[in-house]
């Protein structure tokens, strides 16, 4: 049955996907602000078709902790846990601005997605740049905090799967530094329902858990471990 709901989720999704982006290229042409409205509805639709054909809904927790850093200033850190393709669409819809996702510049290259990400002034980098990948980083990252947007890092580099762990890296340290800024950790179970190896896509209640978040100035060592400790603990409880 789950095979049949996937089968059929998967032909409205890219069905849908690919006529509406194909159809809006027009939102190239208008203010960042306006795109932001535009992108939100698609994504909700998504969620609105998976909820419906998959059987699969989404819970937000601790959404009062996002409102609580936009009221501030609405440019912080957010660094979560990457296990599908799931969370980029539901990232989006939480923040009232739209996120900078930090991401590797390959994507680019995907027909439509790829030049909407450069309409929302993503930050591509160049893994094989080094060194310099950072200072590039941190220079669009000012960008972005003029724009009072959060922005969003996967500190382990790659999705995993649901009990996976790779070694949390400290590129975000100096976004983290440079601008002050205060880390938002995010818990999720998306891979759990949605799975990059897996075919079958289940029903279920996927769960973005909002952590507290963590202070501004704290040295590297200390804001690196109390991010993969937070992340990684809630994570663990969300995907028994």
């Amino acid at each position: 049955m789950q095979i049949l709901r996937t089968v059929v989720f998967n032909i409205l999704f890219f069905s849908w996907s690919i006529s509406y982006l194909a159809l809006s290229m027009w939102v190239l042409l208008m203010p960042v602000s306006y795109a932001n409205l535009h992108f939100k509805f698609y994504f909700r639709t998504v969620f609105w078709i998976a909820e419906k054909v998959l059987g699969l809904k989404i819970e937000v927790r601790g959404i009062e902790r996002v409102r609580k850093l936009e009221k501030e200033n609405g440019c912080f850190l957010v660094l979560s846990k990457h296990q599908s393709a799931l969370e980029t669409f539901i990232y989006p819809a939480i923040f009232k601005e739209y996120p900078v996702f930090v991401h590797k510049k390959e994507l680019l290259l995907i027909p439509f997605w790829g030049w909407y990400m450069a309409k929302m002034q993503m930050i591509a980098i160049d893994r094989s740049s080094g060194r310099k990948a950072i200072s590039v980083i941190v220079e669009k990252a000012r960008r972005t905090f003029k724009q009072k947007r959060p922005i969003i890092i996967f500190p382990e580099g790659s999705r995993t799967l649901p009990g996976e762990y790779n070694k949390y890296k400290s590129g975000f340290y100096s976004i983290y530094k440079e601008l002050d800024l205060k880390i938002l950790p995010i818990a999720i179970n998306t891979g759990v329902f949605w799975n990059k190896k897996e075919f079958v896509k289940k029903s279920g209640k996927v769960v973005i858990d909002i952590l507290p978040p963590i202070k501004s100035g704290l040295d590297k060592k200390e804001a690196l471990e109390l991010v993969e400790n937070k992340i990684e603990k809630a994570t663990k409880k969300l995907c028994k």
